[in-house]
């Protein structure tokens, strides 16, 4: 089944909830464990996603305000 996405840019979670969602996997996206997603790439990921802006209002994107 699947889900809405949650926002991943400018997210409240904290780190560890990151992580346990990644590791655990509560929906369709498969559990990755640390022998395929490293500890250090995760907090990486993580950092990544943090540096993106939020979401824009659906005005301020062109093509859907035609």
């Amino acid at each position: 089944m699947n889900y809405p996405a949650p926002p991943l840019a400018e997210t409240s979670m904290p780190f560890e909830g990151f992580k346990m969602v990644v590791r655990e996997s509560m929906r369709d996206m498969p559990a990755y464990n640390e022998a395929v997603l490293a500890d250090k790439d995760l907090v990486d990921i993580y950092a990544f996603l943090q540096s993106l802006p939020g979401r824009r209002p659906a005005k301020d994107i062109a093509i859907l305000s035609d």
